[in-house]
């Protein structure tokens, strides 16, 4: 918990917070607290988000957690039942200034990302264009798990690659080391396993 606040401080008054690193952060009792801290304590300004596969969640649960300071339910529907429930509970709050976002995935559809084939750097660029853009956000995100670790990204569940941990490091050298990373990879040297694997990559604008 302390290791949270410690992060947040300092933040940018504009920065969202996700709660999720492929994960269901709904099956934690410190939620509701967390949220409460982050709105009254640090004055952040723009949104809480929270990604969740409906677990735990309804009406009642969205409506408390809004009024805490979570503003934003991004929900993932992995079948028809999913979205028939999450539309009823879209339509039975009916607050305006709540943002429920509903979007179909496969559900664990990024298993695959250590098994499968991987890209040749001519295949890579064929396939994903000239400019890198990463869908790991290396640049624009920053997962940290709970235990303090910074993280490749979402997509690498195993935490196979680690920069650093918030407890013992250097926020400074840990930053460095995930543009080093980030570097690597626009060069189109895919140098760890889940970035050869990934299907993450879009082509379009460079970071």
């Amino acid at each position: 918990m302390n290791l949270i606040f410690k992060v947040c401080i300092n933040l940018h008054p504009n920065t969202t917070i996700y709660f999720h690193i492929y994960n269901e952060p709904s099956v934690d009792c410190r939620l509701s607290y967390i949220i409460h801290y982050l709105r009254e304590h640090l004055h952040l300004t723009n949104n809480i988000s929270l990604h969740t596969n409906g677990w735990g969640i309804d009406d009642v649960v969205i409506k408390n957690l809004y009024e805490l300071g979570c503003d934003e339910f991004i929900c993932s529907i992995y079948s028809d039942k999913d979205l028939d429930y999450f539309q009823k509970i879209k339509n039975k709050l009916n607050i305006p200034n709540i943002k429920i976002r509903l979007y179909r995935q496969t559900l664990d559809d990024r298993l695959s990302i250590y098994t499968a084939q991987d890209c040749s750097e001519e295949d890579w660029k064929n396939i994903f264009g000239i400019d890198f853009n990463c869908y790991g956000a290396l640049i624009n995100t920053l997962p940290i798990s709970a235990t303090g670790d910074i993280i490749l990204c979402e997509m690498d569940w195993k935490r196979t690659v680690i920069f650093g941990n918030l407890n013992i490091d250097n926020f400074e050298n840990i930053f460095k080391n995930r543009i080093n990373f980030y570097n690597k990879l626009s060069n189109n040297k895919l140098i760890t396993e889940p970035c050869r694997g990934c299907c993450g990559f879009f082509p379009g604008d460079k970071k």
